[in-house]
């Protein structure tokens, strides 16, 4: 992971005081993307203005993963990554809570897409993925083989590899990450957990990208697009790869479109979502992981039929 300088400060007020003298209130509290941290909405008491989001570390091992984010939200500013640092939030202070350092950063700007009440459409998919080629667009000169599914793949492989069951499927799999693995794609900046929960989008545009924990300057560029797709589609590749409706339609088009901004086959577009539901069902999160498996068997059955 790129190491980025943190800016120092020399005093860090703690979060329970810095609330109470902005005469605010915690309005919303939502687990982050990296492992033991949450991500907090601070409303001004009584409005619901949203003044800023802190970012926590339950643990101390957690630590680190919020320092990381400050930093990348930091370089993306300075370094002028485009449309990354429109429409990332930014790092607007440090505080502390429990002897920990807490992110400050500004709020996003209404809702996303994952909001209660809230489908996203065909259009919020194409404002999206124009969105990630633009980004894709700044990349780096250099590339390599695209890591997408390899560390998951293994981990499926340790923990059911005697589970008879699923034999088939981590079959698939393996004959899925043999065939994207020989893709090579450049790196970018990467928000590493793009879902509809963490994107806002206005007037046919992406306005803003929350939670950028397991974002880096020079990663992947699959892995946002396959995580998008299938995160939008509620992990079903079967209404991602046979339905006819609108957003599934936009949500194909959209995958293949992508993958020919990275000049990557678009004949891998199967197995570029079949392995972004794999990391899904190795995550270490519990919800998350049984929400894989339940995808992953669902598409077994959906090829014998």
């Amino acid at each position: 992971m790129t190491t980025i300088p943190m800016p120092r400060t020399t005093h860090r007020a703690g979060l329970a005081e810095l609330i109470s003298d902005r005469c605010a209130e915690i309005t919303d509290v939502r687990a982050g993307s990296r492992l033991q941290t949450h991500r907090l909405t601070i409303c001004e008491r009584g409005s619901r203005r949203a003044l800023f989001t802190a970012v926590i570390a339950d643990r101390d091992e957690a630590t680190a993963a919020v320092e990381h984010e400050g930093r990348l939200l930091v370089e993306l500013r300075r370094g002028d990554y485009g449309p990354a640092s429109l429409v990332a939030p930014r790092h607007v202070g440090v505080a502390e809570h429990i002897g920990r350092p807490v992110l400050l950063t500004s709020p996003t700007a209404g809702p996303p897409l994952g909001s209660a009440g809230r489908r996203p459409t065909r259009r919020d998919v194409a404002a999206v993925i124009e969105w990630l080629i633009a980004i894709w667009d700044g990349g780096r000169p250099d590339s390599g083989p695209t890591d997408l599914g390899a560390t998951a793949v293994d981990a499926l492989l340790t923990r059911h590899s005697s589970d008879a069951d699923r034999a088939d499927v981590l079959d698939r799999l393996c004959v899925a990450r043999a065939r994207v693995s020989r893709a090579r794609v450049p790196r970018t900046v990467s928000h590493g957990a793009l879902s509809l929960d963490r994107i806002t989008v206005a007037r046919d545009r992406v306005t803003g990208v929350d939670d950028w924990g397991c974002g880096t300057i020079a990663g992947d560029p699959l892995r946002d697009l396959a995580a998008f797709a299938v995160t939008c589609a509620g992990l079903r590749l079967d209404f991602l790869l046979k339905s006819r409706r609108s957003v599934a339609a936009a949500l194909r088009a959209g995958v293949r479109t992508g993958l020919a901004a990275l000049g990557v086959d678009g004949r891998l577009c199967d197995e570029v979502l079949l392995l972004a539901v794999a990391e899904q069902a190795a995550a270490t999160d519990e919800q998350r992981r049984q929400a894989g498996l339940q995808a992953l068997d669902a598409f077994l059955a959906l090829t014998k039929e």
